[in-house]
């Protein structure tokens, strides 16, 4: 992992709320209306994954599922010429390796759905209280990676204190990410992107590899495409084989 910072920086807060406003609701009030809107967004990411599972059975069932990419024609027997073993061999596994993307995916997005509602208090923190000015944003960017560095460092002696210090570090670094996800696209991309980066570093040191391969996704999803660092960094090398680090960066 190396430290980021950000040429311009100006903050929004994750869900827009003028200051104004804030003064003249409660606290109450406030946590209500955010909580609102996460349980909405989250109908609707649950209604999309319920429908591309539904689809997926019903290919499945009726025979017509198909891989996400066309696969080569094989060439077409001749009159009478059976279609040989290996040949339909590599078609069903073909197909079987689509479909494990599909899975794959659909578990994804339900886990992704899960996490809004786990980090549902850090993300009325970066909400409420997320850094208000270039300065503070990059204090507490900063704050975050000193942590994580020593956690890493740890590591070697106490694995026990470095998953507590980790641990700080992956809460700081996602409420960075939750206050800048709607901002400017150069603050975000600034600041916002490498924080989602930063989590999966996290994750993957303590050897959560699902937790920091979904925070890949949703760092490359936020913007992020510094591909050859993410081969070399050291942080990541616990997933190297896993199959869905694999198919993250195939291709790139």
């Amino acid at each position: 992992m190396r430290l980021i910072f950000p040429v311009l920086l100006a903050l929004a807060a994750a869900v827009a709320v003028p200051p104004s406003a804030r003064a003249q609701e409660s606290d109450e009030a406030l946590k209500k209306r955010i909580m609102d809107q996460i349980k909405e967004e989250l109908a609707k990411k649950h209604k999309d994954i319920l429908e591309k599972v539904s689809k997926a059975i019903d290919e499945e069932l009726s025979g017509k599922a198909k891989p996400e990419t066309k696969p080569e024609p094989a060439p077409t027997p001749k009159a009478g010429e059976p279609k040989s073993a290996d040949k339909r061999v590599k078609d069903l596994e073909r197909k079987l390796k689509a479909l494990d993307d599909q899975r794959e995916d659909i578990l994804r997005d339900i886990r992704g759905i899960k996490r809004e509602v786990e980090d549902a208090d850090i993300i009325e923190d970066a909400t409420k209280s997320g850094p208000q000015t270039r300065l503070e944003a990059s204090d507490e960017f900063k704050s975050y990676f000193d942590t994580h560095e020593a956690a890493t460092k740890l590591l070697k002696t106490d694995r026990d204190q470095a998953v507590k210090k980790f641990e700080k570090s992956i809460a700081g670094f996602k409420r960075l990410f939750y206050a800048l996800r709607k901002a400017d696209p150069d603050v975000a991309r600034g600041m916002g992107v490498p924080s989602a980066y930063n989590v999966a570093c996290g994750y993957a040191l303590i050897g959560q590899n699902e937790k920091a391969i979904d925070w890949l996704e949703a760092s490359i999803k936020a913007g992020y495409d510094d591909f050859d660092h993410m081969r070399a960094d050291t942080d990541l090398d616990g997933l190297r084989k896993e199959r869905r680090y694999l198919r993250l960066l195939a291709d790139r």
